[in-house]
């Protein structure tokens, strides 16, 4: 209590809540940081790969986990289908018609104008499907996806971020 009024309560079944709230659906009961590997894989067969960064950080807060990637091939092979960025720490939620977008800060050495730009996570599941606009200019819509094929092999590079909601 500050000046007579409730800032913050320690519930006794686990978890906070502020400002007087007592409701056991909005305590803060989850925090946790961590790290995890990226992954590529594809819809149709994965490719084998080689990686000289596989890096991942994440933050859960609640239900809300913000994740940090890079990852840089060093080799890539085989494959076929479109492409994922898999191993997210938790399942993404689902609900109907709303996804969670990937930002994209840096994408390089990728075949012609093919890098991806953009991505989201897939409903109930832990990857991030990546895409591209569908035409060679900047204002064409972002709807086309990135596919093993557009991968060059080696030096194949990201660095992104996601913020999504999980059940778990």
């Amino acid at each position: 209590n500050t000046a007579g009024n409730e800032r913050v309560r320690i519930l006794g079944t686990g978890g906070l809540t502020f400002n007087g709230d007592t409701a056991a659906a909005n305590a803060l009961d989850s925090y946790e940081e961590g790290s995890f590997s990226p992954t590529y894989t594809a819809s149709s067969s994965n490719p084998t790969v080689g990686y000289s960064n596989q890096i991942g950080r994440y933050v859960k807060i609640g239900q809300l986990v913000h994740c940090s990637i890079r990852i840089t091939t060093s080799s890539v092979s085989g494959g076929s289908g479109a492409l994922f960025i898999s191993g997210l720490p938790f399942v993404a939620e689902s609900v109907s018609n709303m996804y969670s977008t990937f930002s994209i800060a840096y994408s390089a050495t990728w075949n012609s104008d093919v890098a991806p730009q953009t991505g989201f996570a897939i409903q109930g599941g832990t990857s991030i499907q990546l895409l591209r606009n569908s035409g060679n200019i900047s204002f064409t819509p972002i709807a086309t996806g990135i596919s093993v094929s557009n991968m060059v092999g080696e030096g194949n590079d990201i660095i992104g971020a996601i913020t999504y909601r999980t059940s778990a």
